[in-house]
């Protein structure tokens, strides 16, 4: 399986303490906006913590609300999920 880096964006929530971008590794768009900024992933109804626990997380948006634009192959030693890089809007 190939997968691509992505920059994921959003400008839903563009107030402080929001994130606006990010570059993510996924196998395609999909799951590219999949992804939250911090590490977050979408179960299909909320964002779900790196030990499985929902949250309740106004500083990204919902998946449907994020573009996603391929970038790139990633290198064998980067997996799926994967944050490289994020943009955060501290206020």
């Amino acid at each position: 399986m190939t997968l691509y880096l992505w920059i994921i964006s959003q400008d839903k929530n563009d107030g402080y303490d929001t994130y606006d971008s990010a570059v993510v590794c996924a196998e395609n768009d999909v799951a590219a906006k999949s992804i939250h900024p911090n590490g977050y992933k979408w179960d299909g109804d909320e964002w779900i913590g790196t030990k499985f626990w929902r949250v309740h997380d106004g500083t990204w948006t919902h998946p449907g609300n994020v573009s996603a634009e391929r970038i790139g192959v990633a290198d064998a030693g980067v997996t799926a999920g994967s944050v490289l890089c994020s943009s955060f809007n501290a206020g």
